[in-house]
């Protein structure tokens, strides 16, 4: 196409027909546009011979603008769609604009939630090659303390540094190596205190692809300065011979390995290790130093792991039967509640306990039980029972106001209201629906258990009133975002501060000698790092004002994945409002990206060193 003799272009845009001058196209001599007119990249051409650009109209029409302006206002185009428009036709001095304000909107420095992050180990970095990455395979936190799983072993960190406390990142931590890749990881803090000192006692469990057991410990002083190397001691390496699904701590340092096949394995710290077969193991749950089995049968079975009762004859652990559902259902999601006065030994005559279970079953079926000194010797009374799922309860949460429930079907998560009586569940009223609305977190095509434990959606809870749901939704993601569990109201979202994608998290609620407790999510990375959230300025959603739906079209925004959208409009996906409206206190005095575009209309960043 030559210059000289076409005053005029026409243009088919995405279906869209434009007209232009070859001259408005020329603005920009280095682009796709430009070499077009140019004739020095073929077309091809609709059939009233226009040019056909498969592009967005819409966005076009912005490009055109600039073009015949040098000036650009996005109005409700979304910034990074822009920016990728203009990278496609090559408007080099349009994304520059862009790329100002997309500096500006994402500091690598994160926003008010991020406390820090805790680099790639050196000795990861190095045996780092073309088929073992250094990417961090799972976070665990307990107290003040983290371990970190890589493909190469296993890391230990104290989270002091990043709450402010004179304490390096260099105190107390360590790495060691395993054979294998890790799989699974536990994590559980001591602490003792004398006259003399105090200190704390860590001790780090970690299952791998192999079947291995590893569990180290280390005994952290007070006054460890931060050149000084923590004693870690190897307590041993024990063979589980079956792949393990779970991997916990219960009572105070009692390991436990579980397999859904129906085995599970107990490392005590007087008793050594202990394996065993058992019924298919559908779901567990712990509570202080009790931890309860659900089995396909409809059974609900108990041992206790400080005392570990075991058979004289074949020296085996004895599961004691404490229910069994009534339509022999298999028990798929479990929470146990004790009261804060109950005797957690046992479950025998004569002791005052209290304590409530909520499961879900394999048909969809959300019931309560209970049991308290007043029915001693009557066994577990079945309170309530709903039905409202029609797929299997996976997850499962009774705290002190509500029931949170959540069935496979997109992670459909249903809560009620519940009411007590001096401290009991009572039946009047009964139980009050409170939402319902669904958690969508796509999972990766080759399914494991090490990868849903790395990131448990929960709900998580870490006290009465601040009960969460941590939402990954592609496995590639960038981004978290917490949801209140019972209510289903966005309260913060966390993003990678180096957009490298975020492979594993962990949500805890560290305690102060004064103050209020502070929540921190750590997040594992792609690229080997661990970030730090502080979401201490997160309210509750019982004083939240803010709570509205994001619609589904942010939504499909996070997920990139626009076909899965579709598949599942009818869902009424139900989140929160995106981070544009996420602080509107703080939006409404910053300038806005049209605000910066005008500031920069007639300056030639090409001259500064910005970008």
């Amino acid at each position: 196409m030559n210059q000289e003799n076409t005053k005029f272009v026409k243009l088919n845009v995405g279906g869209k027909i434009f007209v232009t001058s070859s001259q408005t196209l020329l603005n920009s001599p280095e682009s796709f546009l430009a070499r077009i007119v140019a004739g020095s990249i073929p077309c091809i051409t609709d059939d009233e011979g226009a040019i056909f650009i498969d592009r967005c109209p819409l966005l076009f029409e912005k490009i055109l603008a600039f073009l015949r302006t040098k000036r650009i206002r996005l109005g409700n185009i979304d910034l990074d769609d822009m920016l990728n428009e203009a990278d496609f036709y090559g408007i080099q001095p349009l994304i520059n604009r862009l790329k100002v304000c997309s500096s500006l909107k994402r500091a690598t420095c994160g926003n008010n939630s991020f406390s820090g992050h805790i680099p790639c180990p050196n000795a990861v970095s190095e045996n780092q090659s073309s088929t073992t990455t250094s990417r961090v395979l799972a976070v665990c936190a307990a107290d003040k303390w983290i371990a970190v799983s890589y493909p190469s072993g296993v890391a230990c960190y104290s989270t002091r540094h990043f709450t402010g406390e004179a304490w390096s990142l260099q105190q107390g931590s360590w790495y060691r190596d395993t054979r294998d890749c890790p799989k699974l990881l536990a994590l559980k803090s001591l602490k003792h205190s004398t006259i003399d000192e105090r200190s704390e006692q860590l001790l780090v469990a970690c299952s791998t692809s192999s079947f291995q057991l590893y569990i180290w410990q280390q005994t952290v002083e007070s006054d460890m300065i931060a050149n000084s190397q923590p004693e870690v001691i190897a307590i041993g390496v024990f063979d589980l011979s079956r792949d393990v699904d779970a991997l916990f701590f219960a009572g105070r340092r009692q390991v436990i390995a579980l397999g859904y096949a129906g085995f599970f394995a107990v490392w005590h710290y007087s008793r050594n290790f202990q394996y065993q077969e058992s019924q298919k193991i559908t779901s567990y749950n712990d509570s202080g130093s009790m931890v309860f089995f659900g089995h396909d049968s409809g059974h609900i079975r108990y041992f206790n792991v400080e005392t570990l009762p075991v058979r004289m004859e074949d020296n085996k652990i004895i599961l004691t039967d404490l229910y069994r559902d009534g339509d022999h259902d298999p028990i798929t999601a479990l929470n146990v509640r004790i009261s804060s006065n109950s005797i957690l030994s046992d479950f025998g005559g004569g002791n005052q306990f209290y304590f409530e279970i909520a499961y879900g079953t394999a048909s969809g079926g959300v019931k309560l039980i209970t049991e308290h000194a007043e029915l001693v010797g009557h066994g577990p009374q079945l309170l309530f029972n709903f039905a409202v799922h029609r797929s299997p309860v996976t997850r499962i949460l009774l705290s002190e106001q509500y029931l949170i429930s959540c069935c496979s079907d997109m992670n459909h998560v249903r809560s009620w209201q519940i009411s007590r009586f001096r401290g009991l569940l009572s039946r009047n009223p009964l139980p009050v629906p409170n939402s319902s609305f669904k958690m969508m977190q796509l999972e990766p095509k080759e399914h494991c258990s090490g990868y849903m434990t790395a990131n448990d959606i929960g709900p998580h809870m870490l006290n009465e009133s601040k009960i969460w749901f941590i939402q990954k939704v592609t496995p590639g993601a960038t981004d978290l975002f917490v949801v209140c569990a019972h209510d289903g109201t966005f309260l913060q979202k966390i993003s990678s501060v180096d957009d490298s994608p975020i492979t594993s998290y962990t949500i805890i609620e560290e305690w102060c000698r004064a103050g209020a407790p502070t929540q921190y999510v750590f997040t594992g990375h792609e690229n080997g790092t661990v970030q730090v959230w502080n979401l201490a300025s997160v309210k509750s959603a019982t004083n939240s004002t803010a709570s509205s739906n994001i619609s589904e079209n942010n939504l499909v925004t996070r997920m990139d994945l626009k076909d899965v959208m579709q598949n599942h409009r009818e869902n009424s996906l139900s989140h929160r409002k995106s981070c544009a409206a996420e602080d509107n206190s703080v939006a409404s005095q910053e300038p806005s990206v049209d605000d910066i575009l005008k500031m920069l209309d007639n300056y030639d960043l090409s001259d500064t060193s910005i970008l």
